[in-house]
């Protein structure tokens, strides 16, 4: 048997169609509220090793405000997240979220200790820069953190076969 080439995957709930991506998406999410998006990041073994299992979130064109702690100049998302995910070592903060603007060549990752679990109210829409907000919050198994959001009908038997799924594609 061949392996799947997999680099993100698509549930639609209301529909139960599960659609594979051989490649990443841009910035293209959806905003369908019946739909649940995952995709591969490559970070290094030590975040892994922190993270293993967790979800990091993933919101386009969301800042959160009050919560900076440091910026940086990184070439990717994925080199933002490994900084904010290794800052309590390194810098001796918890990073708990991200924003990166993939516009901005300098300062373009900027690491807050604060998230969108935690402090839900000061999440806002940004429409001037292209900006991804990203939530660590899982790489901490913290349990206040835990996400609340009600689950659509089915939606639990829905994400323990897409984990499934992942771990099979991931061998």
């Amino acid at each position: 048997m061949r392996p799947t080439l997999c680099a993100s995957i698509e549930y639609d709930n209301e529909l139960g169609r599960c659609t594979l991506a051989a490649e990443p998406r841009k910035n293209g999410l959806s905003s369908n509220p019946h739909t649940i998006f995952y995709e591969k990041i490559c970070v290094s073994t030590a975040v892994a090793n922190q993270c293993s299992g967790a979800a990091i979130e993933r919101k386009a064109d969301v800042t959160i405000l009050g919560f900076l702690k440091d910026a940086s100049t990184t070439a990717s998302p994925e080199e933002c997240i490994e900084k904010c995910v290794m800052a309590e070592r390194d810098m001796g903060f918890q990073c708990l979220s991200i924003m990166y603007y993939y516009d901005e060549t300098l300062l373009n990752c900027i690491l807050n200790d604060g998230s969108a679990k935690t402090n839900p109210e000061s999440i806002a829409k940004e429409d001037k820069s292209i900006v991804d907000y990203f939530g660590v919050d899982d790489c901490y198994g913290m349990p206040e953190v835990e996400d609340t959001r009600p689950l659509p009908p089915g939606s639990s038997t829905t994400r323990a076969i897409i984990a499934k799924f992942i771990a099979k594609i991931n061998r």
